[in-house]
């Protein structure tokens, strides 16, 4: 008869890998323990120092203790304060005022011992929580709709330890009072310093820096969120859902697991952690590199819940606006420390101390993380410059050279004329209107243009990415430097097309309308493109332009339409208003996206530092 006991899902121990003297310990709980029983059975939970005991009775426990040898960070593995932890929390869910939805559930610590003479190094028992653990946050093991619970139980669980004042636990010592990030900053910097210095016992090789650490580093300092809006808060330090049991049939918590890295601080912080393969995608992650790392950005499909969803349940129960601003700056600085965390398991493996059997992954594995940490930023429309960094000098190359002397002339005619014109009042006595800032755009700059246009397409387009002091890739056939117009909206880009057709009426009778999925080549096609880059591109033939959108708006015009869908009638259609295209993509919300008009031909382009000095004529 087939068993009816559920499937044991990870928690999976053998053999100890890390020797302890189980004589001495045994001893030890002996004349310490009452609840365990000695002798002691003794097996290792497959990563980190913790082991799995079984005393003569049959009753289950787990030891944790700090790894053995010297450690590079003085914060690190922490057992004593993880069992203070412990200890706040169990007795602040057995309190008779404390609701079930308040409870925080942890296993009950039992005995803290801090004589190294022992087992070599502190370590505490604690009791052993029998569920499941999904290694794996797309959680395969059971169904959709299992892992949609699953995870709202992990974000209620969070939002109820963020809900709890440190001060009423007898917590309100546990850490410093200051804001989170800025030491987390410094102690993170001081402790990658160290780390990147350890050299390879066999090979001799230094672990080495973080990549992007100063420009990182640089723009976290000047981008602080304001930590006045969630207060001092009980931070887990590495919530994640590996770190939490479920129950063993049921989708909610029964425990959280591995406090080594907590403090008192910014809860956005475990907020980020619990949700950083949301902000990791897959395809930034190199084929080669043996590093185990998921992703739910992009275009990936396996996402157990929408993050958006994750999101707006914690802003729910800890009644705050959603979203949260400050995640933008959580989610770099998140991938940021996780990289500082996969260099300290490096640098272990580095000295041969490190107790995970796949602890050498991270030694390719952490440049690549701290890589995403800056990706994080640039997907937000973010960038920065090296820390202390002036502003580039423009390459000196030929086409430096040309450009010069043959555009600036022509720049300053056109500019004095624009100047000289808005001034001027009468013409042989008849009154002129002022030159306006569009006629600059759309009729002097052409001379600009031809003359540029002239120059640069005797260039490479290395030189002229140089000339322009930036690089945009393109196939190796295209020698073009693209028009890249930053716009407040897709309509407002759709206007400088219009323009070009010579006027709104011009351009119904040329493409048949004026809206921004319109306005199309004469001949040409309109259709929605895909790309890693960009949330959807309108490429249209002839023309040859594009609008590209930023991923977040796409996102949040999607957002605002599914929450104003759930919260009243859907509005009602304006039939004068023309049809999206044929492909159903499009919302009404998307014509207020942010874009960039993006426009490239042949042979010819303009670099976009030319036209920031046109457009702020």
């Amino acid at each position: 008869m087939p068993s009816t006991a559920p499937k044991k899902i990870g928690g999976e121990y053998g053999q100890v890998r890390a020797n302890i003297d189980v004589a001495k310990l045994n001893a030890y709980l002996a004349q310490h323990a009452s609840v365990v029983k000695a002798p002691v059975d003794v097996k290792q939970f497959k990563s980190n120092p913790t082991y799995f005991l079984t005393d003569a009775s049959g009753t289950k426990y787990v030891l944790r203790k700090k790894p053995a040898g010297q450690l590079l960070s003085k914060t690190a593995h922490q057992v004593e304060r993880e069992y203070t932890m412990l200890h706040a929390l169990h007795a602040f869910n057995l309190r008779s005022t404390t609701s079930a939805q308040r409870r925080v559930p942890v296993p009950q610590p039992l005995l803290l011992c801090e004589d190294t003479s022992v087992i070599g190094t502190p370590f505490y028992i604690m009791e052993f929580l029998d569920g499941r653990i999904f290694t794996d946050t797309r959680m395969l093991e059971v169904s959709p709709q299992d892992r949609r619970e699953c995870w709202l139980s992990a974000v209620a669980t969070l939002a109820a330890l963020h809900s709890i004042p440190p001060d009423t636990i007898g917590l309100s010592k546990f850490g410093p009072s200051t804001d989170y990030f800025p030491r987390q900053i410094k102690s993170l910097s001081r402790v990658s310093s160290a780390q990147a210095a350890v050299e390879d016992i066999e090979s001799g090789k230094a672990i080495g820096n973080l990549p992007f650490f100063d420009e990182l580093v640089g723009w976290y300092q000047k981008n602080l969120p304001d930590e006045k809006k969630t207060g001092l808060r009980i931070v887990h330090g590495d919530y994640k859902l590996d770190n939490l049991v479920f129950h063993p049939i049921k989708n909610h918590v029964i425990g959280i697991l591995d406090w080594e890295m907590c403090t008192l601080g910014s809860p956005l912080a475990d907020l980020g952690n619990m949700t950083l393969p949301w902000s990791v995608d897959m395809e930034n992650i190199p084929k080669n590199i043996p590093f185990t790392l998921r992703g739910y950005k992009g275009a990936a499909t396996d996402a157990p819940v929408p993050v958006e969803d994750l999101e707006m349940e914690y802003c729910r129960l800890t009644t705050q606006p959603y979203p949260i601003p400050e995640m933008i700056f959580v989610r770099s600085w998140t991938l940021f420390k996780l990289c500082v965390i996969s260099q300290g398991i490096a640098a272990r493996y580095a000295r041969r101390q490190a107790s995970s059997e796949h602890a050498y992954m991270h030694v390719a594995g952490f440049p690549v993380v701290g890589n995403l940490a800056k990706i994080a930023l640039e997907d937000e429309g973010i960038t920065f410059a090296p820390r202390g960094s002036k502003l580039q000098a423009m390459p000196v190359n030929s086409l430096t050279t040309e450009t010069s002397l043959k555009v600036a002339p022509v720049l300053l005619e056109t500019l004095v004329k624009h100047y000289l014109d808005r001034h001027k009042k009468t013409i042989d006595g008849t009154p002129v209107t002022p030159l306006r800032q569009d006629e600059l755009m759309y009729d002097e700059i052409f001379n600009v243009v031809r003359t540029f246009l002239r120059t640069a397409s005797f260039h490479t387009v290395e030189d002229v990415q140089g000339f322009a002091n930036t690089r945009t890739p393109s196939p190796p056939s295209v020698h073009v430097v693209r028009l890249l117009i930053p716009m407040a909206s897709c309509d407002e880009a759709a206007k400088i097309l219009v323009t070009a057709f010579g006027g709104a009426e011009a351009a119904k009778r040329i493409v048949g309308g004026v809206k921004w999925w319109q306005v199309r080549g004469i001949s040409g096609y309109a259709r929605l493109h895909r790309s890693r880059f960009s949330a959807y591109s309108l490429v249209l033939s002839r023309v040859d332009a594009q609008w590209i959108t930023a991923k977040k708006d796409w996102e949040n015009a999607k957002r605002r339409m599914k929450m104003q869908e759930k919260a009243k009638e859907p509005e009602p259609v304006d039939p004068s208003t023309e049809k999206g295209p044929d492909c159903g993509i499009y919302e009404k919300h998307m014509d207020a996206m942010r874009c960039i008009l993006y426009s490239h031909g042949g042979e010819y382009m303009l670099c976009a530092d030319l036209l920031s000095i046109f457009s702020n004529a």
